[in-house]
């Protein structure tokens, strides 16, 4: 059984399998969530089709590629990550610490507004996994920090995305957790959206997801977002693996 620790790699194929997904719709009154079922980089065909689709805009979202050792980290006492079953990916254990930078691209005066940042299950298995088992030694430590603007947290429980928590100030100031209403990581009380020009500074985001029942857990994160409030795309991450064994 494969239970090697991984080894991030500069030319790894993950990106040329990966296809960055823009899906549009012209002219939407509200957000079509009927896209929000299936992610474009499954459909297929949909790489050559979205090749095809003239943009509005010049306008578009920069959004950092999960896949590097400085932007996908292991939390706090777990080891890892270990290299999956084909050594194709890596696979966290316990939980991910993700950090993505997102920006205008500059190429266009439009502003750009953040609609909706999910989480997408991609697959789910309960099995034991002995090859990460025996590995998965120590117990995760979890530290404040400090708290950063954007920053979300997520458990997986099974086939269940539970709802995103979000740190935030309170009125008094304090700091608070915002619970998300729905799979939308905006969907809160008070609501919260991103708005971002082309000059403004990039945006930082550290999503950290955590396994709440033992298996073998893979998802990607999906961003909807609206170009000069006309033109909707959605941008698809690389996927992500972890792990959780029996307790």
């Amino acid at each position: 059984m494969n239970s090697n620790v991984w080894v991030w790699d500069d030319r790894s194929p993950r990106r040329e399998l990966w296809d960055r997904v823009r899906t549009l719709a012209h002219q939407v009154g509200e957000p079509v969530i009927k896209l929000l079922e299936i992610p474009g980089a499954f459909v297929p065909g949909a790489p050559a089709a979205l090749g095809k689709v003239n943009a509005l805009f010049g306008a578009d979202l920069n959004i950092s590629a999960l896949d590097s050792g400085e932007v996908m980290a292991p939390l706090d006492g777990t080891p890892g990550p270990f290299a999956s079953a084909d050594d194709t990916e890596p696979v966290f254990i316990e939980g991910v610490l993700l950090s993505v930078t997102v920006a205008h691209n500059a190429k266009g005066g439009q502003q750009i507004l953040l609609e909706r940042l999910d989480l997408h299950l991609l697959d789910f298995d309960p099995a034991p996994r002995p090859e990460f088992d025996d590995r998965a030694e120590g117990e995760a430590l979890y530290g404040a920090g400090l708290i950063d603007p954007l920053r979300f947290f997520v458990e997986l429980v099974g086939p269940e995305v539970g709802r995103a928590r979000r740190s935030a100030r309170g009125d008094d100031g304090r700091p608070t957790m915002l619970k998300a209403q729905g799979p939308n990581f905006l969907d809160t009380d008070p609501g919260s959206f991103l708005a971002i020009g082309p000059s403004e500074a990039p945006t930082m985001m550290r999503i950290t997801v955590t396994a709440g029942a033992p298996g073998l857990y893979r998802f990607c994160l999906r961003w909807f977002y609206r170009v000069a409030a006309r033109e909707l795309r959605q941008h698809t991450s690389l996927p992500v693996s972890i792990y959780s064994g029996s307790a």
